[in-house]
């Protein structure tokens, strides 16, 4: 097995959709309230490889 590449997962339902914080991670809280969220950072994933 062997490394291919590492990428961000960047899917549209991640991100904050209007307001102030447009386009900014969905976060899951903030000030103590629960924004519904998934993160204030973006997941991040490897791709291995294996041969056949």
């Amino acid at each position: 097995m062997s490394y291919y590449k590492v990428s961000v997962y960047r899917k549209p339902f991640l991100f904050q959709k209007g307001g102030r914080y447009d386009g900014y991670p969905l976060r899951t809280s903030a000030g103590g309230k629960y924004l519904g969220g998934y993160s204030d950072h973006l997941p991040v994933y490897i791709v291995l490889v294996k041969e056949v």
